[in-house]
């Protein structure tokens, strides 16, 4: 009898759902009316408010942070890249269009105390300015560019009408002016320091240099992970270092392309900078992600 009674507890469950085939209804309904036990079973199931209810909503509760965290990197991925493209905008508009020389661009000026002042033209909003002393040790020699750009053009900013040289009447022997495409230097006051012409500035290098130390950087990270590969923490930590040139690299191709040299090099790497913040976080949060999703995998392995 006990044997049957569990057998018949088994089916109840099919029973009340109407699952169960029509042989093993008609064994549960003789059975009920013959047992008072399996009867009062029978009975409870039918009660819906007896039903057993899961009051653990500690899976519902983990899916939801799943979700809501999923929702927030997606957010926060869409607005670094958001971001990478502000900054590119913000580069571009900032970049110096340097002019070539015209008289009523840029003057100079001398004084009887020695002071050497230059004057600029209403175009121009900004300049480059930068000196060397001379080979003679006697005086020094000035190399200046004027540019506009589209933000200057924009905001109507303009730069201070004339500027002094030489505030402590340090000696000027040569003041010449460079347009930043190559062509020869021209003097606009002093000495001609080569007659027969020849002086071209040109671009800065340093650009350059950077890439290279950011591959010495990457190079460098991929040993010492080698060296670290027992040590999962070590290996991490160096990964997401290595990151931060693999980033510059990407930045400065978004920025600049594939040009290494620069005439208004501050102006440029600022904009490296800024476009490989938001580019490094974007990769930092990929690479979190594919490192929990491998581990989950090699887990179920």
């Amino acid at each position: 009898m006990k044997m049957k009674c569990e057998v018949i507890k088994d089916l109840l469950p099919l029973y009340v759902e109407k699952l169960a085939s029509s042989e093993s209804s008609l064994l549960v309904e003789e059975h009920v009316e013959s047992c008072e036990s399996c009867k009062t079973e029978f009975e409870n199931m039918q009660r819906t408010d007896n039903f057993p209810i899961d009051n653990n909503g500690s899976p519902l509760k983990k899916i939801k942070s799943s979700l809501h965290r999923n929702k927030m990197i997606a957010i926060a991925l869409s607005v670094l890249i958001a971001l990478t493209f502000v900054f590119i905008i913000i580069g571009q508009i900032t970049s110096p269009e340097y002019f070539q020389y015209k008289e009523n661009m840029v003057s100079v000026t001398s004084f009887e105390n020695g002071n050497v002042a230059l004057r600029f033209g209403s175009e121009v909003s900004g300049y480059d300015l930068s000196y060397r002393l001379s080979e003679d040790k006697l005086g020094y020699v000035y190399e200046i560019a004027t540019w506009d750009s589209i933000w200057n053009r924009l905001t109507g900013k303009q730069i201070e009408t004339e500027i002094i040289l030489n505030p402590d009447e340090e000696i000027i022997k040569s003041v010449y002016y460079y347009s930043n495409d190559g062509t020869e230097d021209i003097l606009i006051y002093g000495e001609d320091l080569t007659p027969g012409g020849g002086i071209i500035t040109l671009p800065r290098l340093f650009l350059a240099a950077y890439l290279m130390i950011a591959v010495i950087i990457i190079i460098l990270g991929a040993i010492v992970m080698i060296v670290l590969r027992k040590k999962e923490k070590g290996r991490i930590i160096t990964l997401y270092i290595t990151l931060l040139p693999v980033a510059y690299i990407l930045g400065h191709i978004t920025a600049m392309g594939f040009k290494t040299v620069s005439y208004s090099p501050v102006h440029d790497l600022f904009t490296i900078l800024l476009v490989m913040t938001p580019i490094y976080f974007v990769i930092a949060v990929l690479l979190k992600k594919l490192i929990q999703f491998f581990s989950s995998r090699w887990k179920k392995h």
